[in-house]
């Protein structure tokens, strides 16, 4: 059954360029809200469940959650090891499995992170012309997540 023209399908996909998360719409799609989210995340430590936004359509087994987390902490009040313990969790990959079997996958980032996701939109809300962005770093995520505008519409009207 087709998404509304509104819509954004979210689907994983096998590419000649590795795993991809696909967020699509038609050139009628409505970025804005994924954008506020984003903006959300940057302001406060929250978790969402992207599938359940109202203007997401996932389609399969995919289920995508969304991590604010805290900026890395101050170089100034940790000692040298214990600062290498710490910043580890930030030097990890962003995307990564919860579970690969059901198809569940967590997106974390700092404030910071999320506020150049929200950036990175903009030229998809301003035009409606064809084009996409990609919202990860393929060498350390277990998938790139990627934005598309009136690029896949087998994919929209699936």
């Amino acid at each position: 059954m087709p998404i509304s023209d509104q819509s954004i399908c979210m689907c994983a996909l096998e590419t000649s360029a590795g795993p991809w998360l696909l967020l699509a719409g038609s050139r009628e799609a409505d970025f804005e809200p994924l954008r506020k989210l984003f903006e959300t995340l940057s302001q406060s430590p929250a978790t969402v469940l992207l599938e359940l936004q109202p203007y997401i359509s996932a389609s399969g087994q995919i289920s995508l959650e969304l991590c604010s987390q805290t900026d890395p902490p101050s170089k100034d009040r940790f000692s040298l090891s214990q600062l290498k313990t710490k910043l580890q969790d930030y030097s990890m990959a962003r995307l990564h499995w919860i579970d690969e079997t059901a198809g569940s996958y967590q997106w974390s980032g700092t404030p910071k992170e999320w506020e150049e996701r929200a950036l990175l939109l903009e030229p998809l809300i301003r035009k409606q012309t064809p084009g996409h962005i990609y919202l990860t770093d393929s060498a350390a995520d277990v998938a790139d997540i990627v934005v598309s505008r009136g690029e896949y519409p087998d994919l929209i009207n699936a």
